[in-house]
């Protein structure tokens, strides 16, 4: 997982491989994500470091997506070897949550 900027407010699309850090495969998910859903990002050892973002578009890229996103709440700004987890609120269903390592598209 990649932002497109290093500032939390800045940041308009992320770039998430469809395999994760522990080599699972993640597409399926990446491909239900909708508009209006969010995804909540936190540091992995510090659950009160975070990033909330509205999900306005995404685009598959064969190997990787391109999600386009609009920041919502924030509270810190990761670092590129920061372990993070991601939640995705999909239609008021509870968050699916992973660990991901920051990788390039």
């Amino acid at each position: 997982m990649n932002y497109d900027s290093a500032v939390p407010a800045s940041v308009t699309e992320i770039y998430f491989d469809y395999v994760d850090r522990k080599s699972t495969d993640i597409s399926t998910l990446l491909g239900e994500l909708k508009n209006g859903d969010y995804l909540y990002i936190y540091e992995a050892d510090d659950v009160t470091n975070f990033n909330v973002f509205l999900i306005s578009g995404r685009t598959d890229h064969t190997t990787y997506y391109t999600v386009s996103v609009t920041l919502t709440e924030s509270t810190f700004a990761f670092q590129e070897d920061d372990i993070v987890v991601v939640g995705v609120g999909i239609s008021g269903l509870m968050p699916y949550a992973n660990a991901y390592a920051p990788a390039s598209p």
